[in-house]
């Protein structure tokens, strides 16, 4: 992980086609700003967490539901 300190209205440049910049600073708080192309996913860390568990929940379902079909069509034979 690289580290940085940066004060309001300073940026890090990430590749040629992305930017964060701090906006604001408030105590604990920091307002950042991310100019990136429109084909960047940016999102918080917490959504991404949520979004991995949802989508391993949903597999595990549809793998669930695709067992008790197989069960059902083998029974039926």
């Amino acid at each position: 992980m690289l580290i940085l300190t940066r004060k309001k209205e300073q940026s890090i440049s990430i590749n040629e086609n992305t930017e964060i910049t701090i906006l604001e600073i408030d105590g604990a708080n920091v307002k950042i700003g991310i100019s990136a192309p429109s084909y960047v996913r940016i999102l918080r860390s917490e959504l991404t967490k949520d979004i991995k568990v949802s989508n391993e929940l949903a597999t595990h379902q549809n793998t669930n539901i695709i067992k008790k079909m197989i069960e059902k069509l083998t029974e039926s034979k």
